[in-house]
């Protein structure tokens, strides 16, 4: 039997069942790829942190007959390691030149630094708030650059006398504008006085 022109015809359910699993697994694999980023970013995370953690206690272990001054520390924030150095124990007061005692913490902690990190290296300066007065101005006529000058001196210490690669390296002074503690005591401003040195993994 023919069928007519008038018959109504009958849709079949399968292209449009094909169309909806294939736009679900076009979803499923846009999931699976998002999620495959993330954890992969989490893992790297996890990884520097680890990595930091390791580095941290080596230098901690190295340096420790070595760093015997008042306040130097060593820490592990997240990815990073931070060190902190006193003024006293580097730089006279106003001063940008290494002391003796500074240029021998400065040369131990090179060392260990280019034995077990390879990341970036920031060094950072950071003073007090109180103004720079008198003849020392004309060589520094304010705290950012007496921060800058110390930074930059202990940056050309660890490419020059530790063999760390440049590329590694960046110097950066803050003057008074960060610091940790406060600046109406002298234990608070000798806490400001400081160089601070970032390392990544």
């Amino acid at each position: 039997m023919r069928r007519r022109l008038t018959d109504p015809v009958t849709l079949q359910p399968w292209p449009s069942f094909v169309d909806a699993l294939a736009a679900t697994l076009l979803v499923l694999v846009f999931i699976i790829t998002i999620l495959s980023i993330f954890s992969g970013k989490v893992l790297d995370q996890v990884e520097g942190r680890e990595k930091a953690k390791q580095a941290s206690s080596r230098l901690n272990d190295d340096l420790a007959l070595l760093l015997k001054a008042d306040g130097v520390r060593i820490e592990s924030q997240g990815e990073e390691l931070r060190i902190l150095l006193p003024q006293d124990v580097l730089f006279g007061s106003g001063e940008a030149v290494l002391s003796e005692d500074g240029l021998r913490v400065v040369a131990s902690l090179g060392e260990r630094l280019a034995a077990v990190t390879t990341g970036r290296i920031f060094v950072e300066g950071h003073t007090d708030d109180r103004d720079i007065t008198g003849a020392l101005a004309e060589r520094y006529p304010s705290n950012w650059e007496l921060s800058t000058a110390r930074a930059t001196r202990v940056v050309r210490l660890l490419a020059d006398e530790s063999g760390i690669d440049p590329v590694r390296l960046t110097a950066s002074g803050y003057g008074p504008h960060r610091p940790v503690d406060t600046n109406d005591t002298e234990a608070g401003r000798a806490a400001n006085r400081r160089i601070e040195i970032r390392v990544t993994p």
